[in-house]
């Protein structure tokens, strides 16, 4: 299989071991897409290293930031509204794609292991430009399979002093 993913600044590959902190399982693909679909799915809301978090994604990519023709997924931090006006939390994640195929993750990360620093004006990051369409829905490619797939994320926090 050619590589699906070319982002600048990153890394993939493909790792047996499953995500430990949340997996976002869209079962019905198609209806999420089409026209009277939705932009953006928001996953459910978990808990990790003591905060919580949400993982989203556009199904026909994020427009808004040159996600055209291509699956965009987040992570974004929610619920910060009890946290202090000067908070941040710093974060290095990855996110994974499922191939069903395979029975292995797609893993994507920052090429340099980089924390993302969230915060009051920045409380999502991630790749507008995750995957092609094309790659994603050609079955052969076990990402989307029978209509569904599966995305996920890990995380470590870096504690800067």
């Amino acid at each position: 299989m050619r590589s699906a993913i070319m982002i600048p600044g990153t890394v993939s590959y493909k790792r047996d071991l499953p995500p430990a902190h949340y997996s976002l399982k869209v079962d019905s693909y198609t209806l999420l897409s089409s026209e009277f679909g939705t932009e953006k799915y928001d996953g459910s809301v978990f808990e990790a290293g003591g905060h919580k978090w949400r993982l989203s994604f556009y199904p026909n990519g994020d427009t808004k930031n040159n996600g055209n023709d291509h699956i965009s997924l987040y992570l974004g931090i929610v619920e910060t509204d009890t946290y202090n006006c000067a908070w941040e939390v710093n974060v290095i994640f990855m996110l994974f794609v499922y191939n069903q195929i395979e029975d292995k993750c797609l893993t994507i990360q920052d090429c340099d292991g980089g924390v993302k620093r969230f915060h009051e004006m920045k409380k999502q990051w991630g790749y507008a430009r995750l995957l092609s369409l094309k790659t994603f829905k050609d079955s052969s490619n076990g990402y989307l399979f029978n209509d569904s797939c599966v995305w996920s994320g890990d995380f470590c926090y870096k504690l800067l002093w």
